[in-house]
């Protein structure tokens, strides 16, 4: 018997296929060959702008940089121009004698005798009957610059007082000066070589910044130093105040001179061990504690030294501050 239509044949069925090429190389427009390639092309095509802004921006940033110096010099250079400085008036001076004020003068300028008057000076409550010897300390200072020729004369110390307005320590002491040599016949080349040191507001300071005022009217700094002051004090700065600043000690003289009460002067041994000697022995660089606060009761008029500026070779120095109290190990212009 014939088979039927309904057994007629059937067609085949092929197996299913993916073409998994097809995902990583969909078809291609025409006349474009479309692989891998190309995609990450475009992907790295597409991230170019955010490259070249990148870039942009360093460039920018660098040019701005580079700008900025270009005007600070600038800057620095008029600075220069239009507040130029004189020559240094005493480049062949080599010894620094200092003399650390403690007081300020207030009274005439020609009055010898107004000068053993308390009463024409801004004194401690401490400090009365101490007068005599701060003068003794401006004669012995004005003694040594007369034995030597080479040496200049610092009166060191600020405007401390609030009760003596404007006036410092050193200026004042300076003008007592003028008063003890109107007699002599060299007042005139003596006077030349006095010169004020009036920013500092410690002992550490009267040393330092008078280095520095030695250096701006000399244009280098001191091969000897002499220092006048209380023969109480003379641990402090023998032991404290020279070695912070590395100074050499065999190019170093204290010449100390106190008060002739026996009494007093006890006394003020004890008061300067423990106000300043001990204090200092922890704080060498006088920059934490009661001795910054001591230095900051001490500026009234809230003044700031340009030290920075006119000896840049002390700038490290003068602001270093360290709080395990080693010495400054920093290149100095004294020290080898």
């Amino acid at each position: 018997m014939a088979p039927s239509h309904s057994t007629s044949k059937r067609k085949t069925v092929l197996p299913l296929h993916i073409d998994t090429a097809s995902f990583l190389n969909p078809p291609a427009p025409q006349g474009t060959s479309f692989t891998v390639g190309n995609v990450l092309g475009r992907r790295c095509t597409a991230k170019r702008p955010v490259t070249f802004l990148i870039l942009l921006l360093l460039m920018s940033v660098g040019w701005n940089v580079l700008q900025y110096r270009f005007d600070w010099r600038q800057q620095q250079q008029h600075y220069g121009v239009y507040d130029p400085l004189p020559a240094a008036p005493l480049p062949h001076h080599r010894h620094a004698i200092i003399v650390t004020g403690h007081a300020i003068y207030t009274g005439a300028r020609t009055n010898t005798s107004a000068i053993y008057d308390e009463s024409n000076w801004i004194l401690e409550s401490y400090q009365h009957g101490q007068l005599g010897t701060f003068i003794e300390h401006i004669q012995k200072g004005i003694d040594i610059l007369i034995s030597d020729p080479l040496a200049l004369l610092v009166f060191s110390g600020g405007q401390t007082r609030p009760s003596a307005g404007p006036i410092s320590e050193g200026a004042s002491y300076w003008q007592v000066a003028q008063i003890l040599i109107q007699q002599s016949d060299q007042r005139h080349h003596l006077r030349n070589r006095m010169i004020v040191e009036d920013y500092a507001r410690d002992s550490y300071e009267n040393i330092l910044f008078s280095l520095c005022r030695f250096a701006e009217m000399t244009n280098e700094y001191p091969s000897h130093l002499t220092i006048i002051g209380f023969d109480f004090k003379r641990p402090r700065f023998e032991q404290l105040h020279i070695p912070s600043i590395r100074y050499p000690l065999d190019q170093f003289d204290y010449i100390g001179i106190d008060p002739t009460n026996d009494d007093d002067n006890e006394a003020a041994k004890r008061g300067e061990l423990a106000n300043s000697f001990t204090p200092f022995s922890t704080d060498l660089y006088a920059c934490r504690g009661s001795l910054r606060q001591k230095k900051l009761d001490r500026n009234p008029y809230r003044r700031r030294s340009p030290y920075r500026s006119t000896c840049p070779a002390l700038t490290p120095l003068l602001d270093y501050c360290p709080y395990t109290n080693k010495i400054f190990t920093g290149p100095l212009p004294w020290a080898s």
